[in-house]
């Protein structure tokens, strides 16, 4: 049977379920993201350096959720509604190709998950947190498999409350992840805020970089920052810096060999871990500090070519 029969309104059809599948991807992807990010955090694996809580998943996930969810939702109340008003035809090509699709793919997914699970049993690699995401993705490979295919089994095409159901199940799981999501994301305010303070840090480090390069060719430190600043016009280090940090910019030369550089910070570094992740650690490692004005001790390291070239100290 062609995908497009010959019936009216099959292209109508057809683009609901090509539209309802496309956003029902992006939907369980972005379920299956936001529980994995609540296990991240609650749950943090020290084995998954890489694949730790993320904020920037998160967003990720919240922006999906809240614009793909609702148009699965509506174009698949759409379908239902054709198929109760028996304006669309049960046995469709459209509905049946893209529906074992769905079928297929839910397949595919619990089967790797399954074969994933028992190797990381085998290798003694598994762990609560890497269990847990297991659960994840056979929970969510579950409950839209045997959703759609009940839809497709089903012979009763009127409003079927078994239908109904899976309805306010996926809207209250919709409601409550997004909720969970945001509670760990916080505002947007806060994320500028936090992007504020990295980029702070960031030019803290290009400073000392720069300072390096001075340092390496004038055999001292500069006595005031314009100096450092000129020197390194031309370097990445001062392409990444912006007019706003390098106007804030405290510098005190203490010895030939250090000095004193100030930033100021809405969050301590603490702060930056618990939201953020572990993935971004730099700042807690490297540059540690409180909320606040917060200053360090940057000493160069003498005829050591080997990163990091110089040493910061948190006063």
């Amino acid at each position: 049977m062609s995908l497009f029969s010959s019936a009216d309104n099959s292209a109508k059809h057809s683009f609901w379920y090509l539209v309802a599948c496309f956003a029902l991807g992006f939907t369980a992807l972005s379920m299956g993201q936001v529980m994995y990010q609540v296990i991240n955090y609650y749950i943090p694996d020290m084995a998954e350096t890489y694949n730790g809580y993320s904020l920037e998943v998160l967003r990720f996930a919240i922006s999906s959720l809240l614009v793909a969810g609702p148009i699965y939702f509506y174009f698949q109340k759409m379908i239902n509604k054709a198929l109760a008003d028996k304006t669309m035809k049960n046995e469709g090509g459209a509905r049946r190709w893209l529906t074992y699709l769905i079928l297929l793919l839910a397949s595919v997914v619990t089967i790797v998950s399954l074969v994933s699970f028992v190797n990381s049993y085998l290798s003694g690699s598994i762990t609560s947190a890497s269990f847990l995401k297991i659960l994840v993705v056979l929970f969510l490979a579950g409950i839209y498999g045997s959703y759609y295919n009940y839809d497709m089994r089903r012979k009763d095409l009127d409003r079927s409350i078994v239908i109904k159901r899976y309805s306010l199940a996926f809207v209250i799981s919709w409601v409550v992840l997004i909720a969970m999501a945001f509670y760990l994301v916080g505002s947007p305010a806060v994320a500028r805020d936090l992007k504020k303070d990295a980029k702070q840090v960031s030019t803290l480090s290009a400073f000392s970089d720069m300072a390096v390069d001075y340092h390496r060719s004038e055999k001292l430190l500069a006595p005031v920052a314009q100096d450092i600043l000129d020197n390194s016009r031309s370097s990445y280090s001062y392409k990444i810096m912006t007019d706003e940090f390098i106007k804030d910019l405290s510098y005190t030369k203490i010895s030939d060999d250090s000095f004193q550089a100030c930033g100021n910070f809405v969050f301590g570094s603490d702060e930056h871990m618990k939201v953020r992740g572990s993935y971004d650690d730099y700042q807690s490692v490297n540059w540690p500090h409180e909320a606040g004005t917060q200053c360090f001790l940057i000493t160069m390291k003498n005829g050591d070519d080997h990163w990091p070239k110089y040493k910061v100290k948190q006063l």
